[in-house]
């Protein structure tokens, strides 16, 4: 149910009314909370839609990164899903670019 939700997320975050809906700080937190604790599948789409968010706002960027984000998207980029991965690293890629963290890991 779960990643079926993510899902639908996601759709909502890629239309810019939806993207100023859920890009609420709490919301935020609650996804990084999913990034940490959430099976591969929670993990793939709730990074997902970090991204999704972050690519159109970067202090969505700056509040993933503070409730602690980074150490999990390092660790999805060693062992998450394929997808999960792709993501993570994107997210990393992003977060590097806009300069909120030093240097992107490689795997």
């Amino acid at each position: 149910m779960v990643d079926e939700a993510l899902s639908i997320l996601l759709l909502i975050a890629s239309h810019p009314e939806g993207r100023n809906e859920i890009g609420r700080l709490s919301f935020i937190q609650t996804l990084v909370e999913i990034v940490r604790d959430g099976t591969p599948k929670n993990k793939e789409c709730a990074t997902a839609v970090i991204l999704e968010l972050g690519s159109n706002n970067s202090s969505c960027l700056l509040a993933a990164l503070q409730y602690g984000i980074y150490d999990h998207l390092v660790e999805i980029t060693r062992c998450g899903t394929t997808r999960a991965q792709r993501k993570a690293n994107s997210l990393l890629h992003l977060m590097s670019k806009n300069e909120h963290i030093p240097f992107v890991p490689r795997k």
